[in-house]
């Protein structure tokens, strides 16, 4: 499986500016940092606070950092330290508030994949469109 890290444009089709080669390094420690935490403090927590839905921020940074494979790798990793923090926490005073939590928490995380993969998609068209309509008009 190739996770290609994202440093600067491969191709004219990109649409964010290059990047320093110190900046995706940068954020990828601060994804790991953000979901260690993230899963330490769902883990500590009880099951009716919805901390998990907190990995929409590692969804947020891996979508600047990584290409399409690598962000649904990340999001992939989040719903898997979710369902694995559930477990490890599982508490008898209310399974039921826990797992409606728990399915929240791995919506949000879902569809704000879904909705960052979408508005890359839709960057890197526009800018794929703006780019052959300059040629278009020299």
């Amino acid at each position: 499986m190739d996770l290609t890290v994202r440093t600067e444009p491969k191709s004219i089709a990109r649409p964010r500016p290059a990047r320093k080669a110190t900046e995706a390094p940068v954020h990828l420690v601060a994804a790991v940092l953000i979901a260690s935490a993230i899963f330490v403090a769902d883990t500590l927590t009880r099951l009716e606070v919805a901390i998990a839905v907190l990995y929409v921020a590692v969804i947020l940074i891996a979508i600047r950092v990584f290409e399409r494979r690598g962000v649904l790798v990340v999001a992939l990793a989040c719903v898997a330290l979710t369902i694995l923090s559930y477990f490890l926490s599982r508490e008898e005073t209310s399974p039921a508030s826990g797992f409606i939590n728990l399915v929240i928490s791995l919506s949000a995380v879902l569809a704000s994949t879904y909705l960052a993969l979408k508005n890359q998609s839709a960057a890197i068209a526009l800018h794929e469109a703006q780019t052959e309509l300059a040629h278009a008009n020299t």
